[in-house]
C-alpha cells in the first residue's frame, strides 16, 4: 500500500488546503526587474545550463555549431584579405561570396535542427521562443544594414566618390 493510499481522506484534504495556490493578482503586483538585471540573470542561468553535464546534444547539433564557426572564420578571413590587399580583390570577392553562401547554409541548418523543439514545449513558451527568434533576426538585420551603410559611407568619403544611386 502506498503512502497516499494509507492516508485518511481528512489527512489528504488537510494537505491540499495547506498548498498555497498563487492568485492571479500575485504576479501582476510584483514589481518587475530592470532589463539589465533580467539579462544578467538569464545569462547566468544559460551559463549554468551550458556547464551541466547531464544535458547532452545530438551529434548533428554539435556539427552545426562547428560548421558555423568554421564558415564564419573562413568568411571573416577572406573579407579581411579582400579589404587589406587590393591585388587580391578579384580572387577574394568570389571566394568571399562562396564563403558567405556556406555561412548562410550553416546558419540555416543550425536553426532548422533546433526548430522542432518548439513542438515539445507548451504553446505559450513556443510563442515566446518564436518571438525571440523573430526579434533576434530583426536585430541582426538592423545591425547588418547599419554596419554596411557605415562601411559604404566611410569608403565613399575616403575615395571622394558619391554614393551609387539606386
Amino acid at each position: 500500500m502506498t503512502e497516499a493510499e494509507s492516508q485518511k481522506p481528512s489527512e489528504i484534504e488537510a494537505e491540499k488546503s495547506n498548498i498555497a495556490e498563487p492568485s492571479p493578482k500575485a504576479n501582476s503586483e510584483k514589481p518587475r526587474k530592470g532589463l539589465l538585471a533580467v539579462a544578467q540573470e538569464t545569462m547566468l542561468y544559460i551559463e549554468k545550463a551550458e556547464k551541466d553535464k547531464s544535458i547532452t546534444f545530438r551529434t548533428n547539433d554539435r556539427i552545426s555549431v562547428i560548421l558555423i564557426m568554421l564558415s564564419f572564420t573562413l568568411e571573416a578571413g577572406l573579407l579581411l584579405l579582400f579589404m587589406s590587399n587590393p591585388a587580391m580583390r578579384n580572387v577574394c570577392i568570389g571566394m568571399a561570396l562562396i564563403a558567405d553562401f556556406l555561412f548562410g547554409l550553416a546558419i540555416l541548418w543550425f536553426v532548422l535542427l533546433r526548430f522542432g523543439v518548439l513542438r515539445t514545449v507548451e504553446a505559450r513558451h513556443a510563442l515566446l521562443c518564436w518571438q525571440l527568434m523573430i526579434g533576434a533576426g530583426a536585430l541582426f538585420a538592423f545591425y547588418t544594414t547599419n554596419i554596411a551603410f557605415l562601411f559604404f559611407t566611410l569608403y565613399n568619403v575616403n575615395s571622394n566618390q558619391l554614393p551609387p544611386s539606386l
